[in-house]
């Protein structure tokens, strides 16, 4: 299988930023396509602040899309070429498995905390979701702690 089309997902963790260098030297390496999806999720915004309405919330979330993904498309050109940038909103595995499956991405790359045990039952695993959920292959990065 070539992966031609890769799709990676980041938010503005340095495990996204380090799994985007991933994807970027993968389509480099492939001579490849490059998009990047960053998924809003509207639950943040139930956590309102007294001074702040859950629409304004809302709103300052798609903002920080906006400039994160403008960062990473700065940040990761391939031969001069600035990836895709594709923002979504609502549930983030079920968002990033239905951009890379109408996106027709070859490869499906995200980044991980590394954490198991109790960590992963508290805090909850978008990547193992995607893992377990996705039918496109899913390339998971790990970085390492700093």
């Amino acid at each position: 299988m070539q992966f031609s089309r890769i799709l990676v997902a980041i938010d503005d963790s340095p495990q996204a930023e380090h799994a985007a260098d991933v994807a970027r030297d993968l389509a480099a390496a492939t001579k490849g396509v490059l998009a990047v999806v960053h998924v809003v999720d509207p639950r943040a915004a139930v956590n309102v602040q007294a001074d702040l309405t859950a629409i304004d919330l809302l709103g300052h979330l798609r903002q920080d899309a906006a400039r994160t993904l403008a960062a990473a498309a700065n940040r990761l050109p391939i031969d001069g070429r600035k990836p895709e940038t594709i923002v979504k909103e609502g549930s983030p595995d079920a968002e990033i498995i239905a951009t890379a499956h109408a996106w027709k991405a070859d490869v499906l790359v995200v980044g991980t905390h590394g954490r198991g045990g109790i960590g992963r039952v508290l805090l909850g695993s978008t990547a193992e979701s995607i893992v377990r959920k996705s039918a496109v292959p899913v390339l998971v990065v790990r970085h390492a702690a700093v």
